[in-house]
């Protein structure tokens, strides 16, 4: 995470957009992901980073959003086919969720059932050599849980690495949500008044 207190921000960071209503705002994903200042520092000019010092008009995008979808202990089944919806655009990057005293990462969807991870089995670091042994980094069997299991409150990720995978991204959920009365997210041109542009200032620093 970088703030504004540690100085200027590298052009290869991503802004973090947090929703707060569920409804996606474009001026604010523009104040989000808008031009920040070359890194300043002494960059080796051998490293992948040199292109940090490169003014960028448009960072990559992260945008989290917190929804509700039913009831406590149970998620509404008119969700299920549109969160399986947002799982399949190219941008999601899944949601975090799971049951009560059960959370996990899930990041894929087939059908009605969605694959994920257990972010809490962690290992010490294991530096990648060739002789590296990396069978007890991954599951014999993939697991998956039925969307209809799932605890109501989840967020939800999506990643936008430029402004056309933004305004792809915005336009798959105005799509989705056409004569739809009761959607799980919505987009609109412009914030209002109540939501501070103060909380989208943060970054987060991305691999290349």
């Amino acid at each position: 995470i970088w703030t504004a207190q540690e100085g200027n921000w590298p052009c290869h960071t991503a802004g973090l957009l947090y929703v707060e209503d569920r409804c996606i705002y474009r001026d604010m994903a523009e104040e989000c992901a808008a031009s920040r200042p070359a890194y300043p520092g002494i960059i080796n000019t051998n490293s992948r980073t040199e292109q940090a010092r490169i003014p960028c008009p448009w960072r990559p995008l992260i945008i989290l959003i917190p929804v509700r979808l039913g009831p406590e202990g149970k998620i509404n089944s008119a969700y299920i086919p549109k969160l399986a919806a947002y799982l399949g655009f190219p941008q999601s990057l899944g949601f975090v969720g799971g049951r009560p005293r059960h959370s996990y990462y899930f990041v894929g969807v087939r059908g009605y059932h969605t694959y994920y991870l257990d972010p809490h089995v962690t290992q010490a670091y294991q530096p990648i050599r060739r002789n590296t042994n990396c069978s007890s980094f991954h599951c014999r069997m993939p697991e998956k849980m039925s969307l209809a299991h799932i605890d109501p409150s989840l967020a939800l990720g999506f990643y936008c690495d430029d402004k056309s995978d933004f305004e792809d991204l915005f336009k798959r959920i105005k799509q989705l949500t056409a004569d739809d009365s009761s959607p799980i997210l919505s987009v609109g041109e412009r914030a209002p008044d109540y939501l501070c542009m103060d909380d989208i200032d943060e970054d987060v620093l991305v691999g290349e």
